[in-house]
């Protein structure tokens, strides 16, 4: 360590400072990897455990709490990861009889694409079940012309629609929307 009394004068100049700020310095002076594995390194296989737990506490919170928004020009729409409707949701027209999104053939869809998970997104891309209980398809048209990955030629995203038809005649009874 260098000159001891500098340091102590940096440290006095320090209190109080919050953990935020603290992290910005830290970032800032390129000690973020340093740090991490010293302390990793200095902590007992009781405290890493704690901490790795307390990590899956986090991101499992984290988790379940994320709301999906998905806009429309009539209102937008909250669901939960399950597909949920959530209440903070501002709907009107057909929207309101929006049950529950389909979110496993959405994710489905996504991957075929080449993206990770649900995200936020527009009505059209997703299907559904009515309050009734009736199932109603992806808008298959948005689908082919908006809402696929931007790098695949024309080809590939006709064999993900294909892909997509099939998976949902497959495990889907569906009602065409009106």
């Amino acid at each position: 360590m260098s000159n001891k009394t500098e340091v102590d004068k940096i440290i006095n100049q320090l209190e109080g400072i919050d953990g935020e700020t603290m992290e910005y310095i830290v970032k800032e002076l390129c000690m973020v990897e340093q740090l991490f594995k010293q302390t990793i390194l200095t902590m007992s296989d009781a405290e890493l455990n704690r901490m790795l737990d307390e990590r899956k506490t986090a991101e499992n919170s984290c988790e379940s709490e994320r709301a999906y928004h998905f806009i429309s020009s009539h209102g937008d729409l909250m669901i939960d990861k399950d597909g949920n409707v959530l209440p903070q949701s501002d709907l009107s027209d057909w929207l309101l009889e929006i049950g529950k999104v389909d979110v496993e053939e959405l994710i489905h869809y996504l991957q075929l694409n080449g993206f990770d998970g649900l995200d936020d997104g527009d009505v059209l891309e997703f299907g559904y079940w009515d309050k009734n209980g009736e199932y109603h398809k992806p808008h298959i048209g948005h689908r082919k012309d908006n809402f696929h990955n931007q790098d695949f030629r024309y080809t590939q995203i006709e064999e993900v629609i294909t892909k997509t038809e099939l998976w949902l005649n497959k495990y889907r009874t569906v009602v065409q929307r009106g």
